[in-house]
């Protein structure tokens, strides 16, 4: 038992041996379990350490911004720092905004749309990312696009959502670039929408991509058509039938040869339309079609107007055809492209040898190439013969060459048969000659022996004591004044109808011009008895520029007239300004009388020529019936008009309305005639050439009055074979004489060498007509002086043109025609006082101014306008400083010549002018400084 005990005991102890080795193994085992778990657990933190430092990094370098957002409190839970470089805040400023940044820099407009983002991701099942585009402000103030991207990164026991992990990426540049691209794709739409013309693009499968609205006008059509094929595009058009399969057939050949194809159709049923269509590939890169574009206009317009230019043509062709006149058009190389009979035959050709070719004369086909080149129009006359019955026809031909709008140019040449107009023409011009050789004769005839009778006249009134005698003589001189005042209406008349009447542009007073014209015949108005008047507005009239003698001569043939149809009561002249423009006025002026009045239907009758009221007004009052005529044509040659208000019984209005250019220089001063000057011609002696007796005698006794040796030739001849043999200071010289006139003789003398080549000649003339200085003068005379002349004239002309006038004062002038000074030396203030300097002046003008003035005629004659410039200027400088006012004033009319276009025939008569003018000073100054 005890054995027993022992070897369980010892049993026992064995077995808790075994299980305390089996429990120190155990021990051991979990010991060393322990360690290897806290090696494990160590790594892993390591691990986990690193992973985190890696994912940090990592979310660092992401390009988009990462954060985790919890949806269970609404906040962030983490952001890397790109957002924040994003938007360019620093970190200390982002810090203020968490943990609620995203609220915070959200545009308000966009909060609804990321709670809805958000809720809509709270319930989702798992699946793709989340995405909304939202804007963010940066620091500067700007929203900036992004788009964030959420993807479920934690979800709670129940499977909701509970975290989002989402990314965070700038598309403010991809926004912007796609706004641009709409914008672009807007605008070309909007282009290929309004083109006119239809346009449809398809690609290589043949489906339609684009259609414009001028294509398909209606807009859910367009829509409709988009991606279309071919088939069904055509089929959804209103079209027949073979425009559908024309617009197939096309389609395919540009697919099939890659060139455009063009064709014209009208694709709709009943409606006259017309559209050109064209279909051309769009090759790619390696030259297969990528697209076709198609193009359609309406040409519907274009066709009419090219059937409507088809039978205007075809009118043309017939109107050409059948024109009497001669017409052709040659294109750019001289060739006849049109033409008609007449021309054919007017140059003995046939059509067919016209049309086609040039113009067979070498010299002809130049010409009218360089009128082409040119492009000038060219008119001339040419003499015809006509090959089928050799008669001479004169044409008037007119080539004028024109440019199509394709720039082409060609040449029309017109010709019209003007022989019976050249015939008419030579009868008018042979009658006009017989008329103008009439009026002069008839002026010659009648004032010549008009000249003796005034004359002499004047001559007896001098010597007749005896009142009754006296008087005789006032009836002689009056009657032979109204037959001057006839002929004068009639050459006047005469010089308007041949368009010889020149008007002249100087400063003048219109109130004074209307008192003066008014207080000349103031006498006339006293002897009957009648109250004449002017008025002239209140408001001074602005000075102008025009024409005053003209202006006088119709303002005293109205007042005359007023005055002879007027016996009782008055006659009033007014004067004031009738409308006033830019630099222009224009003055109204008005004859009223209380005389015997016209009939309104005599108006018209009144203002022709050898027009009065009645048949008996002539018996009655006399006249030619000219001077209202005349008036009329005077004032319209201005510019204005005349017109009158009267009835019979109750006076008569005649109106003048006329425009003149408001003056910025003062009105020339007029000086009232002075006496002459005694003993001016004592010494001279003159050479008087007349053939009639009277005339003669008339001059004889003036010369002798004024103690001038006067020899008398009675001829041309006569004249000449005097010159030859004696100097004179002065020939008188008569134009229409026997054997030789005065025309001839002058011309002799200027060109013969003879004592009196250069001896000034003054032409004494009756033919008033042909009166015209610069004709004269090219003939050799020196001046002219129109019968019956007064002895005041003829004194004045001979003193003018032999240097004696320079003894009169400076004032002294024709009666009938006052003149300003010649000169002045006011302008040269003190020193105008200092005699020694004024003969200085005076020196220099003769020793360099008429040289200048040669100078500038050399100038102007070889067209240096450089130096004729200069020589203008210079010289107008000196006409200024000695108040020869006018020489200056021909002097700034040759420089607006010189600075517009020079023309040599207009500055040669400003410089003949000027240069006669100069003479006349430098001869007063030589005469002055030989004192």
């Amino acid at each position: 038992m005890e054995k027993k005990s022992r070897v369980e005991l010892k049993e026992r102890r064995r077995a808790s041996r075994i299980k305390v080795r089996v429990l120190l193994n155990r021990v051991t085992y979990l010991e060393e379990r322990l360690r290897q778990e806290r090696r494990m657990s160590q790594e892993l933190r390591e691990q986990l350490a690193l992973r985190k430092v890696f994912i940090n990094q990592m979310a660092q370098a992401l390009p988009a911004a990462l954060y985790l957002y919890s949806l269970a409190e609404q906040t962030e839970v983490f952001f890397n720092d790109r957002l924040y470089q994003m938007l360019q805040y620093p970190p200390e400023e982002i810090g203020g905004l968490k943990p609620r940044l995203l609220d915070a820099l959200l545009h308000p407009d966009d909060k609804p749309r990321l709670l809805l983002h958000h809720e809509q991701l709270r319930n989702a099942p798992v699946g793709p990312p989340g995405q909304i585009e939202l804007r963010l402000r940066a620091r500067n103030g700007q929203w900036t696009w992004v788009r964030v991207q959420d993807t479920v990164f934690a979800r709670d026991a129940n499977g909701r959502v509970e975290q989002l992990l989402g990314t965070i990426q700038d598309i403010h540049a991809e926004k912007a670039f796609t706004e641009q691209l709409l914008a672009q794709k807007d605008f070309f739409e909007i282009i290929l929408n309004n083109i006119p013309a239809g346009i449809s693009v398809f690609d290589a499968t043949q489906t339609c991509r684009f259609v414009n609205q001028r294509e398909v006008p209606s807009a859910a059509l367009q829509q409709q058509l988009v991606g279309q094929d071919l088939a069904a595009y055509c089929q959804a058009q209103p079209w027949e039938e073979a425009a559908i399969a024309r617009h197939h057939a096309q389609f395919h050949r540009a697919l099939e040869t890659r060139q455009e194809v063009a064709w014209e159709e009208s694709p709709t049923p009943n409606v006259p339309t017309h559209r050109l269509r064209k279909c051309y590939p769009v090759l790619g890169a390696t030259g297969e079609v990528a697209y076709l574009i198609g193009y359609g206009v309406d040409i519907t317009q274009r066709k009419q107007i090219e059937q409507q230019l088809a039978n205007e043509q075809a009118l043309v062709r017939q109107v050409i055809a059948a024109n009497p006149n001669p017409m052709c058009v040659q294109d750019e190389s001289g060739t006849y492209i049109l033409a008609n009979e007449a021309y054919a035959q007017l140059h003995n050709l046939s059509m067919t040898e016209l049309l086609g070719h040039t113009a067979l004369a070498t010299d002809s086909l130049a010409q009218d190439l360089a009128l082409l080149e040119s492009g000038t129009s060219v008119s001339f006359e040419a003499l015809h013969t006509h090959h089928l019955d050799g008669q001479e026809a004169w044409y008037h031909t007119t080539k004028k060459p024109f440019i199509r709008p394709d720039g082409t140019r060609y040449l029309l040449t017109i010709a019209t048969d003007i022989t019976d107009l050249k015939r008419a023409r030579v009868t008018a011009e042979e009658s006009m000659r017989a008329k103008e050789i009439f009026l002069a004769n008839m002026s010659h005839e009648i004032r010549t022996p008009m000249n003796g009778i005034v004359g002499l006249s004047r001559l007896l009134k001098k010597q007749v004591t005896a009142p009754e005698q006296r008087e005789y003589l006032d009836l002689v001189l009056s009657n032979a004044e109204s037959l001057l005042v006839v002929i004068n209406d009639i050459l006047d008349f005469a010089k308007i109808e041949s368009g010889k009447v020149d008007l002249e542009s100087i400063p003048f007073d219109v109130g004074a011009a209307v008192h003066a014209a008014t207080k000349s015949l103031g006498f006339q108005a006293e002897a009957k008895g009648l109250s004449l008047q002017a008025e002239v507005e209140d408001e001074p009239l602005p000075t102008v520029e025009g024409d005053p003698g003209r202006l006088n001569q119709v303002l005293v043939n109205l007042i005359n007239n007023a005055i002879k149809f007027t016996s009782t009561g008055e006659v009033l002249v007014t004067a004031g300004v009738a409308h006033q423009e830019e630099g222009r006025v224009h003055l109204r002026f008005c004859v009223e009388d209380t005389g015997i009045g016209i009939s309104p239907d005599k108006f018209d009758q009144v203002f022709k020529s050898f027009g009065q009221a009645n048949t008996s007004t002539n018996r009655l009052y006399g006249g030619t019936g000219l001077g209202l005529a005349i008036c009329k044509s005077l004032v319209e040659l201005q510019g204005g008009r005349i017109w009158l208000d009267s009835q019979p019984g109750a006076g008569s209005r005649f109106y003048v309305q006329l425009p003149y250019r408001v003056s910025e220089q003062p009105p020339l001063e007029q000086h009232p005639p002075q006496p002459l000057a005694a003993g001016l011609l004592q010494g001279l002696r003159v050479l008087l050439v007349e053939d009639n007796s009277v005339n003669t005698f008339l001059a004889r006794a003036l010369l002798r009055l004024w103690e001038v040796e006067a020899d008398v030739a009675s001829d041309g001849e006569q004249a000449v074979a005097m010159a030859h043999g004696r100097a004179y200071d002065l020939i008188l010289m008569d134009i229409q004489m026997p054997r030789m006139n005065g025309l001839d003789a002058t011309r002799h003398l200027r060109h013969v060498p003879n004592p009196n080549q250069h001896t000034p000649i003054i032409a004494l003339t009756a033919n008033a007509i042909k009166c015209d200085l610069d004709s004269y003068a090219q003939a050799g005379f020196t001046d002219c002086l129109v019968k019956p002349y007064h002895e005041n004239s003829l004194y004045l002309i001979i003193a003018r043109n032999t240097g004696r006038a320079s003894r009169a004062p400076a004032s002294l002038a024709p009666v009938a025609a006052p003149a300003t000074p010649l000169f002045g030396f006011e302008g040269l203030g003190r020193l105008a006082q200092d005699a020694a300097f004024v003969r200085k002046m005076q020196q220099l003008f003769v020793d360099t101014v008429p040289g200048q003035v040669a100078q500038l005629g050399a100038a102007v004659a070889c067209q240096d306008w450089a130096a004729a410039q200069l020589l203008v200027h210079t010289l107008k400088s000196t006409y200024g400083n000695l108040q020869i006012s006018e020489a200056q004033r021909y002097m700034k009319k040759f420089e607006e010549v010189l600075q517009k276009n020079p023309e040599p025939a207009v500055l040669a008569n400003l410089l003949r002018t000027t240069s006669r003018i100069t003479n006349q000073i430098t001869d007063v100054f030589t005469i002055q400084l030989s004192q």
